[in-house]
């Protein structure tokens, strides 16, 4: 029997790291209240952002294409807890950073020693 999980994805900016006006970016992801960052490795101007939708405001071809990435981040990671749901693994905020950063630990079963 399945309990429901709850998932959510979401974009900040880390104010504590600004430098010339510019904070990294990192991929928040929930699962059942407990959090996991990952970063994102962009830099983005703060006054640019957009905290309650987690994008860049404007309509600068350089913010377009930050949003359009982050919108590609968010796919992917949501294609991870996906995957991670589907094959019955374990699903909390670090595996599916795992799975996302392709640091996932590979799970050996008898039969796969067999092949």
């Amino acid at each position: 029997m399945r309990t429901s999980q709850s998932f959510g994805i979401h974009f900040t900016i880390r104010a504590d790291k600004v430098r010339d006006g510019k904070a990294p970016v990192y991929a928040c992801v929930t699962v059942n209240r407990k959090r996991c960052y990952i970063a994102l490795k962009q830099l983005v101007e703060v006054k640019s952002w957009d905290n309650v939708k987690g994008t860049l405001k404007g309509s600068r071809e350089e913010f377009k294409s930050i949003n359009h990435y982050l919108h590609e981040v968010r796919m992917a990671i949501g294609t991870c807890y996906q995957q991670l749901s589907l094959k019955g693994r374990i699903v909390n905020a670090d595996a599916i950073k795992d799975a996302f950063l392709g640091t996932a630990e590979e799970v050996h079963t008898l039969s796969s020693l067999f092949e």
